[in-house]
C-alpha cells in the first residue's frame, strides 16, 4: 500500500501489507491443522517490517521535476517464511492451534493499530491543509 510521499504513512502502509500477509499465513496453517505431515509456517513481523523499511530507505527515486510524486520502487516487502520444526503430533503435523490463534490476534491488533495511526495522520494532514 503506497501512500503518497510521506515516510510515516508508507511505513504504516507496509505494516498493513505485512499484517495482511501474516493473517493469510495463519489462515493457511489453520486450514491444514488436520493434514498429516504439514509443517506450520511462520515469520517474524518485526524483522519483516525492519527489512521492508531498510529496503525502501536504500531505494529512493530521484525527482527530476518538482511536480513528480516520489514513490518507492518495490511494491511488496519480502517476507522470510520458515517452517516450524517444533515437536508436533504423531502424524508429523506441527500446527499448534493455540499459537496460531495468538498469532492471528497479534496480527489483528497490529493491523488495527496501524490503520488507526494512518487515519490519525491523514486527519492531521487535513487539519494542516484547512
Amino acid at each position: 500500500m503506497q501512500i503518497a510521499d510521506n515516510p510515516v504513512l508508507n511505513l504504516l502502509g507496509r505494516a498493513l501489507d505485512i499484517c495482511s500477509r501474516r493473517a493469510s499465513l495463519v489462515a493457511s496453517n489453520v486450514a491444514n491443522v488436520d493434514t498429516p505431515g504439514y509443517k506450520a509456517k511462520t515469520f517474524d513481523f518485526d524483522a519483516a517490517l525492519a527489512a521492508s523499511s531498510n529496503k525502501y530507505a536504500e531505494m529512493q527515486p530521484v525527482r527530476t521535476d518538482p511536480r513528480h510524486m516520489c514513490q518507492n520502487v518495490g511494491k511488496e516487502p519480502v517476507i522470510d517464511v520458515q517452517e516450524t520444526e517444533s515437536p508436533g503430533r504423531d502424524d508429523g503435523n506441527t500446527v499448534n492451534i493455540e499459537q496460531e490463534m495468538a498469532d492471528l490476534l497479534e496480527s489483528e491488533l497490529m493491523f488495527t493499530a496501524s490503520s488507526k495511526l494512518i487515519a490519525k495522520k491523514i486527519q492531521m494532514l487535513k487539519t494542516a491543509i484547512s
